[in-house]
């Protein structure tokens, strides 16, 4: 139905051949930067109704979301199966690199416990303890994740140390008590350390190697495990690693942050 006096809306035509006009056009976007998206209002009502995304600007969390949705618990357990890939591009000298920094950190362990540690007696526990060969995995093997920064090799392993400590002099006198100790000792260092966003998996380890060496008299009633060999062993790492990774620009600038 049609209203006199009211005009009807006119269209506006871009045709160059007619108007000598050109349609107008959007600003070029930055390099990197995205299409906008549509941010039309949804129907009301419709609490359904999610963001317009295209495929290309669909984020990965949201496919990754909906997918996990519609499985059930028993094919989730089932895993990706897709195959996954490597940290670093593994070429010829990035794996020199990772053989040769990793027996360099691990071997000037090794000298500082017999040509230092030894003859200063009182310390009779290795300097060369499973944790830092752990650690070498990432410091070395992995630089630019989160696990093998600076703070979260120092903090990992002073609380997995204490936490074992502390563990350790609980269950000392309990019966067969040392398992239940470490047990402990890991529970807790993961939570803090993930609490604290220091992740350092090998901490678990130091955890473990501190509460069952307690009850081996290893360690005495001292508390010198935070300094021989934690404290000591993450200096030394620390120090391979960082002079080590940036002799590559595919490693570098390490640490990622210090802080």
């Amino acid at each position: 139905m049609t209203h006199e006096g009211c005009e009807r809306p006119r269209t506006v035509s871009f045709d160059p051949d007619v108007t000598g006009e050109r349609p107008p056009v959007a600003p070029p976007l930055r390099p990197g930067a995205r299409e906008p998206m549509n941010t039309d209002a949804s129907p009301a009502g419709d609490a359904s109704s999610t963001p317009a995304y295209s495929d290309a600007q669909t984020p990965s969390v949201l496919i990754f979301a909906r997918r996990t949705e519609s499985m059930s618990y028993w094919q989730r357990l089932r895993g990706n199966r897709g195959k996954g890939s490597g940290v670093l591009a593994g070429d010829m000298w990035e794996l020199l690199l990772m053989l040769v920094l990793s027996c360099l950190a691990m071997t000037t362990l090794a000298l500082l416990h017999i040509y230092v540690a030894i003859p200063m007696g009182g310390i009779s526990f290795s300097l060369v303890i499973p944790p830092f060969g752990a650690s070498c995995a990432l410091v070395f093997g992995a630089p630019k994740v989160p696990a093998a920064q600076p703070k979260s090799v120092f903090l990992g392993h002073a609380i997995g140390a204490l936490a074992g400590l502390v563990m350790g002099h609980a269950f000392a006198t309990v019966r067969n008590g040392t398992p239940l100790a470490a047990a402990l000792a890991i529970g807790i260092t993961v939570a803090l350390t993930t609490f604290l966003s220091v992740p350092h998996p090998p901490a678990s380890a130091t955890a473990f190697v501190a509460a069952a060496a307690v009850p081996l008299h290893l360690l005495g009633a001292s508390f010198i495990f935070l300094v021989f060999p934690v404290l000591s062993g993450c200096i030394v790492l620390f120090l391979v690693a960082w002079l080590g990774n940036n002799l590559l620009s595919s490693r570098s600038p390490y640490p990622e942050y210090w802080w």
